[in-house]
């Protein structure tokens, strides 16, 4: 079945670059998107795996029982949120996607983000893109999403203001808000620095889930 999969990913990536590269980038394109998909399945656990048991972490973790629901993740005061995330959603193997802005997925890493979980949002359109991805959530067995609500990192570190859209998107899925705090991270690298401070700890914490039946 895995070889079936891989074979299947190829042929996607292929018929994808041909859509999205002129001919003269073409044969780059496919190049790279093909190292991503062939490393990325081979590497990702083992990776994360590995830098959990590196960073010491420790969790007891119970994933809640319904099939949709939406992940809140705060404070959002580095760019090392994305990354401590992604590591401990691999390590973890958490069925989830995840919102991010559109700039975020520059070709030719689109494809591989998208797989990861990513979810492309294009901050300039207004109206549409919440409704269409609560339907989808809805027509799905699965589907849990994970959003940063404060939108942007916060410089002072202070926890920012929540935008509305991660809880009208539970709302209209009728399901629960699954909230995780990851703490530390500014110690790491802050929101606009440049240097990255080893030797500091890192909190992920997933909290209870809150119902929005009554809401």
């Amino acid at each position: 079945l895995q070889a079936i999969g891989a074979g299947c990913g190829l042929a996607l990536v292929r018929a994808i670059a041909r859509d999205a590269y002129r001919a003269d980038q073409l044969v780059k394109a496919i190049a790279y998107l093909t190292m991503f998909g062939t490393l990325g399945p081979m590497v990702s656990p083992i990776i994360g795996g590995v830098l959990i048991d590196l960073f010491g972490w420790r969790s007891v973790m119970v994933w809640p029982p319904e099939p949709r629901g939406v992940i809140i993740v705060y404070p959002h005061t580095s760019n090392w949120d994305f990354i401590i995330g992604m590591l401990f959603k691999i390590g973890y193997g958490l069925p989830a996607n995840w919102i991010g802005k559109a700039e975020m997925f520059p070709k030719p890493f689109k494809g591989l983000l998208e797989w990861l979980g990513g979810i492309p949002l294009d901050r300039h359109r207004t109206t549409g893109f919440l409704d269409a991805l609560v339907q989808e959530c809805r027509r799905r067995d699965w589907r849990w999403v994970a959003i940063a609500p404060e939108g942007t990192r916060s410089p002072s570190g202070a926890l920012g203001d929540f935008k509305k859209g991660g809880f009208h998107m539970a709302l209209g899925m009728g399901a629960r808000i699954l909230p995780v705090s990851i703490d530390g991270t500014r110690k790491v690298l802050t929101a606009k620095g440049r240097v990255v401070h080893d030797h500091q700890q890192v909190r992920v914490t997933i909290h209870a889930p809150i119902s929005t039946a009554d809401d």
